[in-house]
């Protein structure tokens, strides 16, 4: 999840023939980090400026579904991009100002699917290691520092989709377990908190998003705002199907958008 401005006009529109991009991290310069996969078996991270204008493209062929999903840029100037491929899941690293591929680790034996940089350096990086919903945080070379797994009795089914990191090092993270499910995970990654939601057809969240109050807003075939201590403040269901996205605005706002029974897009502002 991110952040977004009102009243601002759209600057450029491009699109990528074959290729699904999942996250566009937003650099200071005002350009961007677009991550995702290109075709059945490649990955691709392109980083643009702030006019659209493509500075550097990296690709490449791994093995299995959705090779590529979301980025984040770290403190040290790295792209962390995270994957599903043949053995598990991936995590590969960039330089931001050229695009040199670095170091890649595979972990867990499902997939990774979304990665926050966390303000001490390195980030964490959520998905499913076969075994359920599954956490683990990585600094420097991608070295492991710790791992969270929720027990689950649906190993294959339950994972974690989205995670938002908070300023003290903590974390909120967002997926299925049996019932949409939030979590807040503490810099050591001890669980603080977990909650599961209810909701017509409701079977889990896609992302996160952290208020200027230190709350929290989720969503998926169910909307939620909690406050901090991760309590329920409200929730609604909203004319989607499903809802993909939420971007958190400075004076306590925010957007969601998603699709209506995959016939139409859906943009929602609260």
């Amino acid at each position: 999840a991110g952040k977004c401005q009102a009243g601002k006009p759209k600057l450029y529109n491009t699109s990528y023939t074959g290729t699904i991009f999942y996250s566009a991290a937003p650099l200071p310069d005002g350009g961007l980090v677009d991550s995702g996969s290109a075709g059945n078996s490649d990955w691709i991270v392109k980083r643009l400026d702030a006019s659209g204008t493509v500075i550097w493209e990296k690709s490449g062929s791994a093995v299995g579904s959705d090779p590529g999903r979301r980025a984040a840029v770290m403190s040290d100037g790295t792209i962390w991009q995270a994957g599903r491929v043949t053995g598990g899941g991936r995590l590969r690293t960039l330089d931001l100002a050229t695009g040199t591929i670095g170091p890649e680790v595979t972990l867990g034996a499902a997939a990774m699917v979304d990665v926050a940089a966390l303000p001490s350096g390195g980030g964490v990086v959520v998905g499913s290691n076969g075994q359920g919903p599954w956490a683990v945080r990585l600094v420097g070379k991608l070295a492991t520092v710790w791992e969270n797994l929720i027990p689950t009795t649906d190993k294959t089914g339950d994972a974690l989709r989205n995670v938002a990191a908070l300023p003290d090092g903590s974390m909120v993270v967002a997926g299925k377990l049996g019932k949409p499910l939030l979590a807040k995970l503490d810099a050591a990654g001890k669980t603080l908190w977990l909650v599961t939601y209810d909701g017509t057809g409701a079977t889990e969240f896609y992302d996160v998003a952290v208020l200027p109050d230190g709350g929290f807003v989720a969503v998926g075939q169910t909307l939620v705002r909690l406050d901090a201590a991760g309590k329920l403040l409200w929730q609604k269901t909203v004319a989607a199907t499903f809802l993909y996205g939420v971007a958190a605005r400075s004076d306590g706002s925010f957007a969601v958008v998603g699709t209506d029974n995959d016939t139409k897009s859906v943009l929602a502002m609260f």
